[in-house]
């Protein structure tokens, strides 16, 4: 019996198969590994959400951060003025809530109704200013809030 030599021809035959038995067992080990990575995270997602819920408590100088950070945001995005110019902008919650720039809802601690408020831009040269006013039904009003600049 004579043994043919390894060719061109039966190393590639050969590589071909190896790598097609490595894409398998590849794709396979990712799927096994894939379906339970997400058996976990799908577990741990409304456990999580719900700790969080019931673990966050919000204050109302916490309620009066996120708008005053919302109304930073807008205006990082939104304003374009020159560094000579004096001026004063009120930034109405809800202004902010359409445009994207409130994540999530600023909920009174107390009853878990909505507030409502503005925050006050003021430029001052270089000087930027944000003053945040909130006011959440009967239970909280931020000094200094006035319900004229809502309307």
């Amino acid at each position: 019996m004579k043994k043919e030599p390894w060719g061109i021809k039966k190393l590639l035959i050969t590589l071909i198969i190896i790598f097609v038995i490595f894409v398998i067992f590849a794709l396979i080990f990712k799927g096994v590994v894939g379906i339970f990575r997400k058996d976990k995270k799908e577990e741990k997602k409304p456990k999580e959400q719900a700790e969080k819920i019931d673990t966050e408590i919000y204050t109302y100088s916490d309620l009066e951060n996120r708008i005053k950070l919302g109304a930073t945001r807008y205006q990082n995005d939104n304003y374009q003025g020159t560094l000579e110019s004096s001026e004063t902008w009120i930034l109405k919650y809800n202004n902010l809530k359409e445009a994207g720039y409130m994540p999530s809802k600023l909920i009174d601690p107390k009853d878990h109704d909505e507030c409502d408020g503005y925050v006050k831009f003021i430029k001052t040269e270089a000087k930027i200013t944000y003053i945040p006013y909130i006011k959440c039904g009967d239970n909280y009003q931020t000094s200094g809030y006035d319900a004229s600049y809502l309307k």
